[in-house]
């Protein structure tokens, strides 16, 4: 079995030079554990440390977050019970994304909306053709899942290499539901925005029904810790929200 590396813990959220604006709503974290209440998946690529409800709830408010979005962390796997538990005690100021596979009962996922829950997470981010996080759900999946997820109104995420778009990008535009991606598709800043499947991504975005998530500077540029290299292409997929 391969031991799954350990992360470093979370730093302490400060409050930014420039202020977010008003109701500004953080997209993408997860909370994790405690471990002995909440342990994680025996099948997992990473190791975190606990990283509770506390610490986020704190990060939003150094940074001047009003609101914020949980995601189901894969270390976790496919129990939902430590993200949708963060739902329950801030359900005014948080909503989540979950990870279901077609295997469970389509009716769990209403279940799951009460607390917050607004989104389904599909893994299809693959590295040499093998899946890159284990106990990520397949886009296939999505397809099974599609009516609940209209019926309730919730819209789909998806962590995918945008070298990937050009080959799925109509079969994610046919499911007729809202998409969001996740990490700018994890672009490496030094392709540039010209290759196909950044331009398969904006045109998605350009025809209204897809979305993207702009957190991980580290997983697109090189130049840490603020990662200038990785600004143009940030600013680039910028352009459709400003001039939207």
């Amino acid at each position: 079995m391969t031991i799954a590396p350990p992360c470093l813990p979370a730093r302490e959220g400060t409050r930014p030079e420039v202020a977010p604006p008003q109701n500004a709503c953080d997209t993408h974290a997860h909370v994790f554990g405690s471990a002995h209440r909440f342990p994680n998946a025996e099948d997992r690529s990473y190791k975190p440390p606990d990283a509770p409800l506390e610490k986020n709830v704190a990060m939003l408010d150094a940074v001047g977050f009003a609101r914020g979005v949980l995601l189901q962390g894969s270390a976790h796997g496919r129990d939902n019970a430590a993200m949708l538990g963060a739902l329950t005690r801030q359900p005014d100021r948080l909503r989540g994304v979950a990870v279901m596979g077609s295997d469970m009962p389509p009716e769990t996922l209403h279940d799951w909306n009460w607390p917050g829950a607004r989104a389904l997470r599909f893994n299809d981010f693959f590295r040499g053709g093998q899946s890159h996080y284990r106990g990520g759900v397949p886009q296939t999946a999505a397809q099974t899942l599609a009516p609940v997820i209209a019926e309730l109104g919730w819209h789909l995420q998806f962590w995918i290499d945008v070298r990937d778009l050009p080959d799925t990008i109509l079969t994610l535009k046919q499911l007729g539901l809202p998409v969001v991606i996740d990490h700018m598709g994890r672009i490496d800043a030094r392709a540039g925005i010209e290759t196909d499947g950044v331009q398969s991504r904006l045109g998605a975005v350009d025809e209204g029904w897809c979305w993207g998530k702009l957190p991980g500077a580290h997983r697109t540029g090189q130049q840490a810790p603020d990662y200038p290299d990785a600004r143009p292409s940030r600013r680039r997929w910028l352009e459709p929200i400003r001039s939207g």
